[in-house]
């Protein structure tokens, strides 16, 4: 990312993939899918679809957190915009994460 993006993108991504590992007790196998960071645990996934100055997040997770994260705005696609200059919501995201990388078949 280091010459694409800016360092409060990168800055942004960092922390985005550190409240991941910290929210799950398993390994996660990282791949680039088309240009966009992905993160798996099994056929469970993460993507980040980074911009110019946000991040769309995927997590299948995130429609079962939507009043928690009302102050944000999400794509009709149902992603989460995450600015860099927004305040990041550590405790959702982190339960996002984790619900969806360790998900079972509760979350379709």
């Amino acid at each position: 990312m280091a010459d694409k993006y800016s360092k409060d993108m990168e800055e942004l991504f960092i922390t985005l993939q550190d409240i991941m590992v910290a929210a799950v007790d398993k390994a996660i196998t990282f791949q680039l899918e088309e240009g966009q960071p992905t993160f798996y645990i099994g056929k469970n996934y993460v993507r980040f679809l980074p911009f110019d100055d946000h991040f769309n997040i995927e997590a299948k997770a995130l429609k079962n957190h939507k009043t928690e994260l009302e102050d944000y705005h999400f794509t009709l696609e149902g992603l989460l915009q995450l600015f860099v200059t927004d305040d990041i919501p550590l405790a959702t995201l982190s339960s996002v994460f984790k619900e969806t990388l360790l998900a079972n078949s509760s979350i379709s």
